[in-house]
């Protein structure tokens, strides 16, 4: 089951383990569109074409998020998590079948949950993103070590990469704090641009959307649960 969302919030939710995202900087704006397709028939002697409807394309979102840290000690919470999220949301998941290449369905990324207050709540998939990493810049807070010779010793260094030591090392055993290092020279500031389609499969009796579903505010999910529904993430 989703978690209970506040009526005042906005968010995005991970359909696999109902990971969200809040917007901490309500965008200015985001955009919404859509488009109908009438195809013109043209017949002879008639002075304009006879218009047939063909279909309608999907409805898109675009959105621009801020993610900034407020000191060191949040970066990878305010800023590296919930970009790694959205990141993730254009991978497909695999299962070990799928890796085994015994599986019987494709692995896809899965569904994410749009919710803006409670007028707009859908289910979705991230088309693409972009990401701009901006200054200022954190340093790692403890000291690397950055080898000199692959087998006798290495450097010590500060945030700065000045030389503060040396340690003596043994050809077979690399030196600590080289390969399991916290994330060192990371943005304070991250802005995310992406562009969300609604996807509305399989919601039982409710979706496609018509016309005046639209006009009564009915295009939305009422029941979050349908987040579930044949997520493509799920792999179930």
């Amino acid at each position: 089951m989703l978690p209970p969302i506040p009526v005042t919030n906005a968010m995005l939710i991970d359909s696999i383990q109902r990971r969200s995202i809040t917007f901490t900087y309500m965008p200015q704006e985001f955009s919404e569109s859509k488009l109908a397709d009438w195809q013109n028939v043209n017949i002879l002697g008639r002075s304009e074409p006879i218009v047939s409807y063909a279909w309608s394309g999907p409805r898109m979102f675009n959105l621009t998020l801020l993610f900034i840290a407020h000191g060191e000690q949040d970066i990878e919470t305010e800023v590296l998590s919930p970009v790694r999220l959205i990141r993730s949301w254009v991978y497909p998941l695999y299962s070990s079948q799928q890796r085994t290449g015994t599986a019987t369905r494709i692995a896809t990324p899965p569904y994410v949950l749009f919710i803006v207050g409670t007028w707009l709540r859908q289910r979705c998939v991230l088309r693409s993103y972009d990401i701009a990493y901006r200054a200022p810049w954190a340093r790692v807070d403890q000291q690397q070590i950055q080898l000199s010779s692959p087998a006798t010793s290495a450097i010590i260094v500060d945030n700065f990469g000045n030389p503060i030591g040396e340690q003596s090392i043994q050809p077979s055993q690399p030196p600590t704090g080289i390969a399991d290092t916290k994330d060192s020279l990371i943005p304070y500031v991250t802005e995310v641009r992406m562009t969300l389609q609604e996807v509305n499969e399989n919601i039982s009796g409710r979706s496609p959307w018509d016309t005046m579903q639209v006009r009564r505010g009915d295009d939305k999910l009422t029941d979050l649960s349908t987040l579930d529904v044949n997520s493509p993430g799920s792999n179930g």
